[in-house]
């Protein structure tokens, strides 16, 4: 079962990742993170949806260059943290 306790190790895990390469986020108290990207967060949703990843671009919900992120299992943020990495490699 994918518990409180876990989502929040998991949730902590994630942005201390985000702070690692320098991404700003939201604090949050919920099961996600709105997380500042360096593209738009309709492009960031593109190239993640490639890689099986949906996340929800913030342009749609009125910020421009953010992505809300669902904190999921750890092994599957551990993947999207790969992924973010080479994007991010790519970008800058």
């Amino acid at each position: 079962t994918h518990s409180r306790e876990s989502n929040k190790r998991v949730k902590e895990e994630f942005c201390q990742f985000l702070d690692s390469i320098n991404w700003k986020y939201y604090p949050s108290y919920t099961n996600f993170v709105l997380v500042s990207t360096p593209t738009s967060g309709m492009e960031f949703f593109d190239q993640l949806i490639r890689h099986g990843f949906i996340v929800r671009p913030g342009e749609l919900l009125g910020y421009p260059n953010t992505v809300r992120i669902t904190i999921g299992k750890a092994e599957d943020m551990e993947e999207l943290q790969e992924i973010i990495k080479k994007i991010d490699g790519q970008i800058r």
